[in-house]
């Protein structure tokens, strides 16, 4: 029993007298010589608490009444010890969504840098903007750039594939750079941004802008690559197989596990044929056909980590194919139905078992192989990377193919005298 209802039993035994009463311990002798038995309040099984209103209500007279008199009395236990209320995990973002939370929130914060520039420059030969203009300008700022850090900060620490993204930008490369944009807005609201944005500050924020569209930029030439790999690929594309047998694409999405796998080419399904099903009963190349898988997939997380490599006893294979089960079912959602101990005996004549086994691994080839179309389908990815290209152009100093120059550039022409040689990477406020 947990603690909540053994708390709950002992208020009952109190507040209905079963402890003084009927326990026998603490009943008094009348002089009459009659037993002087407290009353018991027990009420019908009808008429129990079961409106938490009126338990929280008689308690609190209770309390109140004992209070009163001086003596000490223990509060009763809440009715939500009762209430089981299961709490709701919202999944993790996907990295689509939080790449397009990063891309909006990087154009918010450029365009609220283009919106300071813009007034300054319309309003250039008359008086002063004033405090209040500098202000209400520095806090959409800095409300625009806060949040651009918080979805940079999610993306790289909760993306899928991190050793691809620390490849393009080494971790604490990007914590650095995200402390010294946390500290030139620092700096500015220190001083209530009086006067508005310092060239620098504008150009350190903008240069940080720039670097991250290009590291989804890169980002997105590695995928385009893989996209282009990805072409060869037969049970990807649809089309191939309308007029084909539905299983010849299963077989073939097989085929390619196997070949990703590194099995060897003898115990292939191309080799062995109808043999290959009993190849697979215990459950070793299912194991690192599950593995392929998610190492192909965009969300490489759920591998089967230990296997036996010893399948003398049958057990040691009843268990390899309990692990591919439930990794299927937690890794790519799809629950699977398979007499397991039937499965690892059968032979050449269980005909019904290794159809039944055949029908389970080709149901899992179909769930794994839609899962992974799902993962690299999509045009919505395309027009986030030419959103991200865009703002990598946007710095001054962000492209290779755009040189550091002040002419035709918001920033004003006195930059490099009131800055100097500026290093993009290297910035302090």
């Amino acid at each position: 029993m947990s603690l909540g209802s053994i708390a709950h039993l002992q208020y009952y035994f109190a507040r209905t007298g079963l402890l003084d009463g009927r326990a026998g311990q603490n009943v008094k002798r009348k002089e009459n010589g009659q037993m002087d038995i407290p009353k018991v309040n027990i009420r019908s099984s009808s008429q129990r608490f079961d409106d938490p209103a009126e338990v929280e209500e008689e308690s609190e007279l209770l309390y109140e009444a004992m209070k009163e008199e001086g003596e000490e009395i223990m509060l009763p236990p809440t009715v939500s010890t009762y209430s089981n209320r299961p709490i709701y995990v919202p999944p993790p973002p996907s990295q689509q969504t939080m790449k397009r939370e990063l891309v909006d929130s990087l154009e918010n914060a450029l365009h609220a840098l283009h919106a300071i520039e813009a007034s300054e420059n319309s309003s250039k030969g008359e008086e002063d903007l004033g405090q209040g203009f500098y202000e209400l300008e520095g806090l959409n700022v800095l409300d625009a750039t806060t949040l651009a850090i918080r979805a940079a900060r999610q993306y790289y620490t909760q993306h899928p594939n991190a050793q691809r993204l620390n490849s393009i930008k080494p971790d604490n490369q990007l914590r650095n750079e995200l402390y010294d944009v946390l500290e030139v807005l620092k700096t500015a609201a220190g001083r209530n941004f009086s006067g508005g944005f310092r060239e620098h500050e504008r150009l350190s924020i903008l240069v940080w802008v720039s670097d991250i569209g290009m590291m989804i930029d890169q980002e997105a030439k590695l995928d385009d690559q893989e996209r282009r790999s990805r072409r060869q690929w037969q049970w990807l594309d649809g089309s191939n197989w309308h007029d084909c047998d539905p299983t010849n694409r299963e077989l073939d999405f097989i085929s390619f596990l196997q070949y990703s796998a590194d099995i060897p080419e003898n115990d292939r399904i191309s080799k062995l044929g109808d043999e290959f099903w009993l190849s697979l009963v215990d459950g070793r190349q299912l194991i690192k056909l599950h593995n392929a898988a998610v190492k192909k997939s965009k969300r490489q997380f759920g591998y089967i980590e230990k296997c036996h490599d010893d399948v003398a006893k049958p057990y040691r294979r009843a268990e390899n194919l309990r692990f591919w089960l439930k990794a299927a079912e937690l890794r790519f959602e799809t629950k699977l139905k398979l007499e397991v101990m039937a499965t690892v005996s059968a032979t050449d004549e269980s005909t019904r078992t290794l159809k039944d086994f055949e029908s389970t691994v080709l149901a899992w080839a179909k769930g794994v192989r839609l899962d992974l179309t799902k993962d690299w389908n999509g045009d919505e990815e395309k027009k986030l990377h030419a959103r991200a290209r865009s703002l990598a152009l946007a710095s001054p100093t962000g492209s290779p193919k755009k040189p550091f120059s002040t002419s035709g550039s918001p920033l004003k022409e006195s930059l490099k005298a009131d800055v100097g040689e500026i290093d993009p990477h290297n910035i302090s406020p």
